[in-house]
């Protein structure tokens, strides 16, 4: 038979305090990082490329700006739930790894994504409002807030393009394009053309991920063709 000490229980003690504790700080993190609305703002008034033309002045900088107040204004976002990506940072794969993770807490894939559905929301995030169940007896029930329902907005100022539409779903036979800062003028094709850009249907894939969100987006482009 072994004996504990005392010095060594309380150590025991302390130390199951502390793995409870961490573990509770965990969970606490991973729940505040899933429900969260979120802002994700992108604002490109120069290029990589010097043969694309930049914007003037900071007009895209500007209008962030004015966005950001908004959101943390009138619509109450908190600072810590915006992201925003100005200039060099908004490369191609840096908006759509920001769309796809900042925007989206419950991305599929993630862990979180195993989480049951939030009810009285279908998968779009619209209402979902089923048949009722007729009961023979009507129990009175006290009143509970509606579940929350988190926001995701995405809000780009910069340039807009076209290219040729790649599944025909576009009538015109283009399809709309952000530009993001790493775009590249490519004049070994006759007319020349930008490559490297965001398409709307790439766009449209990630906003068919956004689930159990009420999604805004605002596209402030010139040039959009």
């Amino acid at each position: 038979m072994t004996l504990v000490g005392r010095g060594y229980a309380a150590v025991m003690r302390r130390g199951l305090l502390a793995g409870l504790l961490a573990c509770t700080l965990i969970a606490v993190v991973n729940s505040y990082a899933i429900a969260q609305d979120r802002a994700l703002i992108v604002a490109i008034d120069k290029f990589a490329d010097t043969r694309i033309a930049d914007l003037p002045g900071k007009l895209a900088e500007n209008d962030a700006t004015a966005i950001e107040k908004l959101l943390t204004g009138k619509l109450g976002f908190k600072k810590n739930e915006i992201k925003v990506l100005r200039n060099e940072q908004a490369t191609r794969k840096a908006i759509l790894t920001a769309f796809h993770e900042w925007l989206n807490p419950l991305h599929p894939g993630s862990a979180a994504d195993q989480l049951p559905r939030l009810k009285g929301l279908d998968e779009s995030g619209a209402l979902d409002v089923g048949k009722k169940k007729k009961t023979a007896k009507k129990k009175k029930r006290k009143w509970k807030p509606p579940p929350k329902v988190y926001r995701s907005f995405f809000y780009f100022a910069g340039l807009g393009s076209t290219q040729l539409d790649d599944n025909g779903d576009e009538t015109d036979g283009r399809d709309e394009t952000l530009v993001p800062y790493d775009a590249v003028f490519d004049a070994s094709v006759e007319p020349a053309v930008l490559s490297g850009m965001s398409s709307d249907d790439e766009i449209e894939r990630l906003l068919s991920g956004l689930r159990y969100r009420h999604a805004t987006m605002v596209f402030d482009r010139s040039h959009s063709g």
